[in-house]
């Protein structure tokens, strides 16, 4: 072990320990595995927690079994301090894994686990944090339902309630607020959907409804029934089709995203199975009591058959008939898929969605 770049782990500065942990994980992986058992069996916490630098330049694969080691560590220390690294170098990859400090027995451990997952996965969070509003301690309620204020949402109500019933005058007033505020743009959203109709064929147009990685910024979603008109899209679909009884709805996306379509669902709870088309093919996206749970789209499944029809700007919806997929493939949070489609969107130079015709 290159003990002159272990020690360089413990460095105050925090660019001198990423650029120590970079040349310990060039390394052959053997090696590398070798030094960084030594360093989780270290007696110096210190020692153990230089880990963490090594792990950041390593492949998920192998990080993640650092990063998981070191968030078990028998020190609090040890915890938050990855915490703090994780934060620090904004490691969305290892959210997840930031997470499991939500349920440890150290309460300073979990205030700083309430900081890292707000820090990365800001809007998403709170379907993380949201068990915290009925923790046994005030100090804990306190710190979650405020640190997470802007983003409580409809799903969170239930929670939202219990921690109002454990309130005290301090913060009592501002829960109560915020369950008011939640239940207006409920119903003022499920208003809104209702004026869309049921079973129709039409154009989805001006949505209002900001996307899930725009944060406190949602307005309720004007649904407009459109006259029929004809196809902008030529065979894309057919003009003559006629209504038929079957519940659900097809429609051409215009102006609307298909992040729209389905935070709708997410947000209202929804049990409900969509199959889209675009200019590449078809794909689906599963929604099961409001959580995103399957997708596919051409060879592909979960989240990245889900990001890529995220991608398309333009193309096709279809309502299906629900039945569980064989199988579930997607587990994060759907606020969190949103944010991180958009985040990729953005990122994107060569974005299949930015086709300017289909």
């Amino acid at each position: 072990m290159n003990w002159i770049l272990v020690n360089k782990l413990k460095s105050s500065n925090v660019e001198t320990c990423l650029q120590a942990g970079k040349k310990l994980a060039a390394q052959p992986m053997d090696a590398v595995q070798k030094d960084v058992r030594k360093m989780l069996e270290s007696r110096s916490a210190e020692t153990r927690l230089g880990a963490v630098y090594i792990a950041l330049a390593l492949s998920s694969v192998h990080a993640r079994k650092i990063i998981s080691t070191l968030l078990q560590d028998s020190s609090p220390r040890v915890r938050i301090e990855t915490l703090r690294v994780l934060r620090q170098q904004d490691q969305t990859l290892y959210a997840s894994e930031a997470a499991s400090c939500l349920n440890d027995a150290d309460e300073e451990v979990i205030e700083e686990a309430v900081d890292a997952i707000l820090d990365l996965l800001k809007d998403a969070a709170a379907s993380y944090l949201a068990n915290l509003l009925t923790h046994s301690s005030k100090q804990i309620r306190f710190k979650t339902f405020f640190a997470a204020k802007e983003f409580w949402k409809y799903e969170h109500l239930d929670r939202l309630r219990e921690c109002l019933k454990k309130a005290d005058i301090t913060y009592s007033e501002e829960v109560d607020k915020v369950i008011r505020g939640i239940e207006t743009r409920t119903q003022l959203l499920s208003q809104a959907i209702a004026q869309g109709g049921s079973g129709a064929t039409g154009v989805v147009a001006q949505p209002r409804f900001k996307a899930a990685s725009s944060r406190g910024q949602q307005q309720p979603v004007i649904i407009q029934q459109i006259a029929p008109q004809q196809s902008p899209y030529g065979d894309f679909i057919d003009d003559n089709t006629e209504i038929d009884n079957v519940d659900g709805f097809t429609g051409v996306i215009k102006e609307v995203t298909i992040q729209d379509l389905i935070q709708l669902a997410c947000i209202n709870r929804k049990t409900q199975a969509f199959k889209i088309k675009t200019r590449d093919g078809f794909g689906e996206i599963f929604v099961r009591d409001g959580e995103i749970i399957h997708a596919t789209f051409g060879g592909q499944e979960g989240q990245d058959a889900l990001f890529s029809l995220l991608s398309f700007s333009k193309g096709q919806f279809k309502e299906m008939k629900y039945s569980d997929p064989p199988e579930q493939t997607i587990t994060a949070p759907w606020e969190f898929l949103l944010m991180e489609a958009a985040r990729i969107h953005d990122e994107s130079t060569g974005n299949p969605g930015d086709m300017d015709s289909i």
